[in-house]
């Protein structure tokens, strides 16, 4: 499953809530938006992804190819 999130402030709260919610359920997280210069979206991104383990892209080009058929 992909899970589209803001990168921005409240992602962390929102990922976590849904990939909850989806317990049991391989998910991709795709951070939307997400802009490398911005310290929020690298902060956010950092946190889910070595703190939280979650999988996680950082856009529409990188889920698209983690899309499996």
């Amino acid at each position: 499953m992909l899970l589209v999130s803001g990168a921005g402030l409240g992602a962390i709260n929102a990922v976590r809530m849904s990939v909850d919610a989806f317990a049991g359920v391989p998910i991709v997280v795709v951070l939307n938006g997400y802009d490398e210069d911005d310290k929020v979206h690298t902060g956010n991104r950092g946190w889910l992804r070595d703190r939280d383990g979650y999988d996680l892209v950082t856009g529409p080009e990188t889920a698209a190819a983690r899309i499996v058929l």
